[in-house]
């Protein structure tokens, strides 16, 4: 890659030593039924309220984005382990065809998980009856299931979403803390879609409102749930967005979530570009500081959008970062050490 970005990326056996906060292993698995429905787990099965965890969320529909989530699994996994997270737990959106394949490589992928409590659930894709068509096939196969969680999930308060494309690099206690920061109105942590204005999207080529000055990238997202179903009409404003500008729209549901935060901007935390670090920051001259040792605690979420994980040819060593978590073998989960360095 080009002068502006050195990642190193040192995966290393080490047989001899496990990683000292070693925790008890657990998991639970959502059973499937004949006609693909996901029974889940009660909610007494999950931690305390006074034990720390991290729930992230997933969208995986289709071939692809099911060997994604699974890769992005392991990333979160690792994290998780190696900087003592005592819980992680997964909550999983799949289309028919990938429900009882997900479930499988999951369950094959903790087989014999150690070192962080981990548990997962399941659950269909589902969109508003009304151009439910129209919801499912939006920008990418599902992806705008993120608009809906806050009732899809009536029994969770806050979730870190995360697209499916993405990897864990840095702490995943770091991220999850950022809910401690936000005012009483923020709602949802989220990372501008660009750091400088001549090469941004919106704010040159968007027809319709966007949150200023360049827009919001919404493949990384802390969202407050409790929040979203007690605010603002949360919905009706997603609903009329998309009724008004359903043409003009390119980004689908990103498009969609830029409009409605234009209107309410209150709801909006800010995150630095480094919790959704993707190829712009250092395809047009490095513009993320936050990402740099010096000036922060580097890269925190890879985001390999413009489909970079899957080709040698627009950015090799993000190519290069997901073969490696590709890599990662779930009897070894405690011989792995990640180093990113800028």
């Amino acid at each position: 890659m080009h002068r502006f970005l050195k990642i190193l990326i040192l995966i290393t056996f080490l047989w001899a030593v496990t990683l000292p906060w070693t925790l008890n292993y657990l998991s639970t698995l959502s059973p499937i039924n004949d006609t693909k429905k996901i029974t889940l787990r009660k909610r007494d099965a999950y931690p305390t309220q006074h034990e720390e965890k991290v729930v992230i969320g997933v969208v995986a529909c289709g071939k692809k984005p099911l060997e994604d989530s699974i890769t992005l699994l392991k990333s979160a996994i690792l994290s998780g382990i190696h900087h003592g997270l005592p819980a992680l737990d997964a909550i999983l959106f799949a289309d028919d065809d990938n429900l009882h394949n997900l479930d499988l490589k999951v369950g094959e992928l903790l087989a014999s998980l150690k070192g962080i409590r981990f548990r997962y659930e399941i659950h269909p894709v589902i969109f508003p009856a009304k151009h439910h068509d129209e919801w499912r096939s939006l920008f990418k196969p599902c992806a705008s299931q993120r608009l809906f969680l806050h009732a899809a999930l009536p029994h969770i308060n806050e979730i870190l979403y995360l697209d499916v494309d993405t990897l864990v690099v840095g702490n995943l206690r770091k991220i999850w803390s950022e809910f401690g920061n936000m005012g009483t109105l923020q709602a949802v942590g989220i990372v501008p879609e660009h750091e400088v204005p001549s090469i941004g999207w919106y704010n040159r080529f968007a027809q319709h409102p966007f949150y200023p000055p360049l827009g919001l990238n919404t493949g990384v997202m802390l969202m407050n749930l409790t929040k979203l179903r007690g605010g603002f009409e949360w919905e009706e404003a997603i609903l009329k967005s998309y009724k008004r500008f359903k043409d003009q729209i390119v980004y689908g549901d990103q498009d969609l979530l830029n409009i409605v935060f234009y209107h309410h901007p209150d709801a909006v935390y800010l995150l630095p570009c480094a919790y959704n670090y993707r190829p712009d920051h250092c395809l047009y001259g490095w513009n993320c500081k936050s990402a740099e040792i010096k000036n922060g605690e580097g890269i925190q979420v890879v985001h390999g959008n413009r489909d970079v994980f899957h080709n040698d040819k627009t950015c090799p060593t993000f190519r290069k970062l997901y073969k490696q978590f590709q890599k990662v073998i779930s009897r070894e989960w405690d011989q792995y050490y990640i180093l990113i360095v800028l």
